[in-house]
């Protein structure tokens, strides 16, 4: 809504007089206990609370801002290592579910890398995925304890790229 002449604000109807043309919105609201003057331009969304009435040149309600989350989030590479219960991995192979359980595994984390070996005599896996939050971290590991006996840990990692974004933060 920018308070040009005739138009229709956004959700709403273009207000008139009795002659029936539209009249220009008014130029002083009242918002949240204050009396703004001038035109008031909105940018960006904005939520609308409390009862509305449009009332010569008032406004009566509230504006309210939308929320916003400070928080910036940022994903963190991370290295899954899971080595496995010789044991409950022979079950899982003689019963077909290993397969499906990594195929799961990476199909939600959806790792740039992804590496199966041998670790102290174990099976292993490695991946490396982006965590967007650590709340992931029981929701990731959970299938590997409960159905593989497995040994999870996580480690944060960095490429090439990330090396030397940091060294160069170090103002050397």
């Amino acid at each position: 809504m920018r308070g040009e002449r005739g138009r229709v604000p956004a959700g709403g109807r273009a207000e008139s007089d009795s002659s029936g043309k539209d009249r220009r919105p008014p130029t002083a609201h009242a918002v949240g206990g204050r009396r703004l003057t001038g035109p008031i331009r909105l940018t960006g969304p904005i939520r609308l609370t409390g009862r509305y009435a449009a009332n010569g040149h008032s406004l009566k309600g509230e504006i309210t801002p939308p929320r916003v989350d400070q928080k910036k989030v940022s994903a963190m590479r991370v290295l899954l290592k899971a080595r496995l219960d010789t044991e409950k991995a022979n079950e899982a192979i003689r019963s077909g579910t290993l397969g499906k359980l990594v195929q799961e595994s990476v199909e939600q984390l959806k790792p740039e890398a992804a590496y199966f070996t041998t670790d102290q005599g174990k099976r292993t896996a490695y991946l490396v995925f982006d965590m967007q939050d650590s709340s992931q971290m029981p929701v990731i590991a959970e299938p590997f304890f409960l159905q593989l006996g497995a040994e999870i840990t996580y480690t944060p990692v960095m490429n090439v790229d990330d090396v030397q974004k940091g060294l160069a933060q170090l103002g050397r």
